[in-house]
């Protein structure tokens, strides 16, 4: 591989990245760094932190690459994860908000619905008090975990109170 161009190794739609990262590095001493998809002759692709600055009038750079594949997995698998969350959250009977620091953050459509808004911007920063204390015939079951305390983040079923349900 000595001799070969490392363009070579970079994914056609990291390449634009890696040459925008190469001219700020060979253009001043400072440290610069990119993030791009490599393609080895053989094996798996490897995404890498590149940290780079220039040597010598432009004419040279020394380049650090750093293995960062099972970072990109882990960010990936958390955003799937979230999406099926929030998926189930979206289409549960159940009325569920998401509170931190006393201010509603999430709600989904039955919580919209038992609490009589048509959009989410109409409770979410309002202030969980109000809901709590069992106004508008609304009562909160607050469920916290075990590593979690009122003012960082509870999960929140409503539910009708009895004397304000139809009969």
């Amino acid at each position: 591989v000595v001799g070969w161009p490392f363009t070579g190794f970079v994914d056609s739609l990291s390449l634009p990245e890696f040459c925008s990262f190469l001219n700020r590095a060979l253009g001043n001493r400072q440290k610069e760094s990119c993030e791009v998809l490599l393609l080895p002759k053989r094996g798996e692709p490897i995404w890498a932190r590149l940290e780079g600055s220039g040597l010598s009038e432009g004419q040279a750079c020394l380049i650090a690459a750093m293995d960062i594949t099972e970072q990109k997995r882990t960010v990936q698998a958390l955003r799937e994860s979230e999406a099926r969350y929030r998926s189930l959250v979206e289409v549960s009977p159940d009325a569920i908000l998401v509170v931190r620091i006393g201010q509603i953050v999430l709600v989904n459509p039955a919580g919209l619905a038992l609490l009589g808004a048509k959009k989410n911007t109409q409770v979410i920063e309002e202030q969980l008090n109000g809901i709590r204390n069992g106004e508008g015939g609304i009562q909160a079951q607050v469920r916290l975990g075990a590593e979690m305390t009122p003012d960082v983040l509870a999960v929140v079923t409503l539910g009708a109170t009895a004397g304000s349900r139809d009969a």
